[in-house]
């Protein structure tokens, strides 16, 4: 696995081992760093990487021009492999780490416009983690989410957000919405 593009591009990071973390591949991660770069949403971006394991979508991001990405994970295994990474790359100053669960984690006053969503499959998190995140105000008005789930989510019902996209690839869907804070529910 490789940082695609960007100032840290064609870095390598360091994989999980095993099966308990799911890495965004290389094409899915171009694909959805390119819609983004599109939109606007990267430049200067306060980003938030939840449940980051490899780190690869944060990183990416910091590759790219984002100001400053907090990467959560709720296992220490893969915080400290996010962490390996971050400092692989030397994008430490431009990083936090938290560990916890973020569908229920304190997000200490931040706030995010661009939010990386990579939770595992078939728990719902998701939707825990985009209501935890509206509880505490830590989404900025019209920030840009990232979806990454199993193709059966359907997220074009949640309140205060649009979808920008949606693509399939294999088992995997990637929704990208746009949050509206207005919008009534």
């Amino acid at each position: 696995m490789r940082i695609i593009s960007g100032q840290y591009g064609r870095r390598k990071l360091e994989v999980p081992k095993g099966n308990d973390i799911r890495p965004t591949s290389d094409k899915i991660r171009g694909a959805i760093f390119n819609s983004l770069e599109s939109l606007g949403a990267i430049h200067e971006a306060r980003v938030l990487d939840a449940f980051s394991g490899s780190g690869a979508l944060g990183i990416e991001a910091l590759s790219r021009g984002a100001q400053h990405c907090t990467f959560i994970d709720k296992s220490r295994t893969s915080l400290d492999l996010s962490k390996r990474n971050i400092d692989t790359v030397g994008a430490t100053p431009h990083s936090d780490t938290l560990i916890g669960d973020a569908s229920k984690i304190n997000f200490k006053r931040k706030a995010f416009d661009l939010i990386l969503l990579d939770p595992p499959y078939y728990k719902n998190l998701t939707e825990l983690t985009l209501k935890n995140l509206e509880k505490q105000s830590a989404i900025l008005s019209t920030a840009t989410i990232v979806c990454e789930t199993e193709r059966s989510v359907n997220m074009s019902h949640a309140p205060h957000y649009s979808v920008h996209s949606e693509k399939i690839y294999g088992d995997t869907k990637v929704t990208i919405l746009i949050y509206n804070e207005s919008t009534p529910e």
